[in-house]
């Protein structure tokens, strides 16, 4: 489990400016990774002594949440992949019994084309996946839809697999 405040203090520090703060970006960064990995992420607030929040952490709250409540399918009850990512990408895998991987992928510059190497055919077939081709290199996602919604902060891409050959798990 990851423990951390929006701000550097576990409570009110009336001295604490809005850069002390975790950007809303910053926040799904920290809790993508943290889910991927198969963890929990705790993140503590700071009231006032009269029990309001102060703006600089409800903000972030807010809008990382508008975020999260969008894309819960890529993030409850989820497992990790094999890999969990990297610095701009997060795996999570949304459970079935159908034999298949149902791959979400955070993206989290939003970008118009991703390449993920992970995914090559000798490992993976991809069966499903809005915009997105597989060649013998890994698997191409090109947004030709236009900007994504909330796209400031990551957009998930959905993708479905077959695991090639039966020596390797599935995730």
């Amino acid at each position: 489990e990851v423990c951390r405040g929006v701000g550097y203090s576990f409570g009110w520090n009336r001295i604490e400016r809005v850069d002390d703060h975790l950007t809303p970006s910053q926040l799904v960064a920290l809790l993508t990774e943290t889910i991927a990995k198969g963890g929990n992420l705790l993140i503590n607030i700071g009231p006032r002594a009269d029990g309001s929040i102060p703006e600089a952490q409800s903000d972030v709250l807010r809008e990382a949440g508008r975020w999260v409540r969008a894309n819960r399918t890529a993030l409850d009850a989820t497992v990790p992949f094999r890999w969990w990512g990297n610095d701009t990408i997060r795996y999570t895998v949304t459970p079935s019994d159908d034999g298949l991987i149902h791959l979400n992928v955070i993206d989290l510059t939003g970008s118009a084309q991703l390449r993920l190497t992970e995914l090559t055919p000798d490992e993976f077939e991809l069966i499903d996946g809005a915009e997105a081709r597989q060649d013998r290199l890994g698997v191409t996602i090109s947004r030709t839809t236009g900007p994504a919604p909330d796209a400031s902060l990551a957009v998930v891409h959905r993708l479905t697999m077959r695991p090639v050959g039966n020596d390797r798990p599935p995730l």
